[in-house]
């Protein structure tokens, strides 16, 4: 059966119209829809429920609806679901990707795109955000991973990259995390 358009009818525009609707196997008329809106919203308030709350962009919230909706978080949703991960603030991670111009704090020629941080600090996924270390790009943080198997091997490559980390640390606390 496919979903027919509305027909009107004389209880348009209250709750029993919107049940009518979906009865005859149509999708309710606006102001049926919003009857039911309504119907609902007072009904969670009667019952203690606290509001449905809209999604916003730029908030964790904002990047789960874009990932549910299966298209790409905006920049703002990104940098937001980023501070929580890893316990810093939004400007924090701002900072982070606009240091040496956007570029990976190791190569120095790609794209920032990940945050590193110290997985021996904070196991279990996530960051405390005091064992930040820096942005990467994709390339550089996995190689730096990779390397941490291996004596020696991380400060052969990436000596440089290690003698940056002060920057990230004094960028972290230019910009703290607000507590609520």
């Amino acid at each position: 059966m496919s979903i027919q358009p509305p027909t009107e009818d004389a209880r348009c525009g209250t709750n029993a119209g919107c049940a009518a609707h979906y009865n005859r196997g149509e999708f309710p008329c606006e102001p049926c829809r919003l009857a039911n809106i309504v119907r609902q919203a007072e009904g969670r308030r009667r019952r203690g429920i606290p509001p449905v709350r809209t999604v916003v962009c730029g908030t964790r919230g904002g990047y789960k609806k874009h990932v549910e909706k299966k298209e790409e978080p905006c920049l703002p949703c990104k940098q937001a679901k980023r501070a929580y991960t890893y316990g810093i603030s939004v400007e924090a991670v701002t900072a982070l990707f606009a240091e040496f111009g956007g570029k990976c704090w190791a190569c120095l020629t790609e794209p920032a795109d990940t945050i590193d941080h110290d997985h021996s600090c904070c196991p279990n996924g996530g960051s405390c955000g005091e064992c930040i270390r820096g942005a990467l790009c994709r390339s550089c943080n996995l190689v730096e991973g990779k390397l941490a198997h291996w004596p020696g091997g991380r400060e052969r490559l990436f000596g440089a990259y290690y003698g940056r980390l002060n920057i990230a640390l004094t960028l972290i606390a230019e910009h703290p995390k607000m507590t609520p």
